[in-house]
């Protein structure tokens, strides 16, 4: 049998022993080979290299609001004419997409050409954030203005708390309004969470605070040079003063995020999974399926029209399924817009089409040891 040499949760395999990482244990290079996970074994296959460089996860993040009564925390609420404020229950999908080494991107889309062992891997939870919506032009005026605000919040609120860096993590593309299982994407968002399994509530002080944190990242740039600026200070004042418009919301007005208003889709077009993307569907016993998508389709039973998509599985089989049960856990697709009237197609916006971003692993990954098995042989 091969040699155990620790044990990993997924949180730090996803993060340290991904598909093609060189992964450190007690001072000990090893490369991962693949990850195996059937009823006779469970764990990731490493093997020993001289290899001296350093891969970083390339990882994307999905995140999804639910706009229900129970997924609003303690009445947490602000709304104003042009965003809102709010603490709520979500659902995270972190999947990592490939690595980076000595500066290059290597995508498992591209690898598993060569080895089918390089595929993505994908963890989901449930947590707890604060969810910070700007309908606002500045926010996508300047290019990558949103996620230098997300970058510059999250390092402000960790500094401030004295919160661990792995605890806490934002986001500010692929977030999407689920409601009855209807998703719709939402552009111009921002959402600090907590990064780990449970209900801590460790970012619940963005949400009673932020007045505050404007004013400590207001004091960082103070303290900064002009080159150094975590964030514009014409930005910092337009960000103040979009928080001075908000007031406390009902449970009521959180229920009514779920309608559709200005969510960057041109009037009578939706967003989609292009024809061509690659998902997966669980079958009866609750295992992943990949199956190809062939057409979206709106169809109408005992209510108002859904969204449904005709696919292609294993074995040329074709059948169709509700656009709620397409999960995207591989790395072959991408978001299109839909104009169901004239069965027109447009690529999408590349704020639904980023590419994943390179994640630190945790500051101290050599000492790590423990639950999904590395083995090596």
């Amino acid at each position: 049998m091969p040699d155990k040499i620790g044990r990993l949760s997924l949180q730090q395999a996803i993060r340290e022993s991904f598909p093609g990482a060189v992964y450190l244990h007690l001072a000990e290079r090893w490369r991962v080979q693949e990850w195996r996970n059937s009823p006779w074994e469970r764990g990731i296959r490493v093997s020993p290299t001289r290899s001296r460089a350093f891969t970083e996860p390339l990882i994307r993040t999905f995140v999804n609001l639910s706009v229900e009564r129970e997924g609003l925390l303690e009445g947490h609420f602000r709304k104003g004419p042009t965003g809102f404020l709010a603490e709520c229950q979500l659902q995270i999908s972190e999947r990592v997409e490939g690595y980076k080494e000595r500066n290059e991107k290597k995508l498992y889309r591209d690898l598993r050409q060569r080895n089918p062992a390089m595929t993505p891997k994908t963890r989901e939870f449930r947590t707890t954030g604060v969810v910070f919506r700007i309908a606002e032009k500045w926010i996508t005026e300047e290019i990558n203005l949103k996620h230098r605000l997300a970058r510059a919040l999250r390092a402000v609120f960790l500094r401030e708390y004295s919160i661990s860096p792995q605890d806490v993590d934002v986001s500010a593309t692929n977030i999407a309004i689920v409601e009855r299982g209807q998703r719709r994407m939402v552009s111009d968002a921002i959402v600090l969470y907590d990064a780990t399994h449970g209900s801590l509530r460790l970012t619940e002080p963005a949400y009673a605070e932020f007045r505050g944190l404007i004013g400590r990242l207001q004091r960082a740039n103070a303290l900064a040079s002009c080159d150094d600026d975590l964030v514009l200070p014409e930005s910092l004042e337009k960000l103040s003063a979009w928080y001075q418009s908000l007031e406390p919301g009902s449970p009521e007005g959180f229920l009514d995020l779920a309608s559709p208003d200005d969510d960057g889709v041109p009037e009578g077009w939706q967003l989609i999974y292009a024809v061509g993307s690659v998902l997966s569907v669980r079958d009866t016993k609750g295992v992943l399926r990949d199956v190809k998508v062939l057409e979206p389709i709106m169809l109408t039973h005992d209510g108002p029209a859904r969204l449904f998509y005709r696919y292609q599985a294993a074995g040329a089989v074709h059948a169709m399924v509700a656009a709620d049960k397409l999960e995207p856990v591989g790395d072959e697709y991408c978001i299109a817009l839909w104009n169901p009237s004239t069965n027109e197609f447009r690529q999408a916006d590349d704020d639904f089409n980023e590419s994943p971003r390179a994640v630190d692993r945790p500051i101290a990954h050599e000492e790590t040891a423990v639950a999904g098995s590395p083995i090596h042989g």
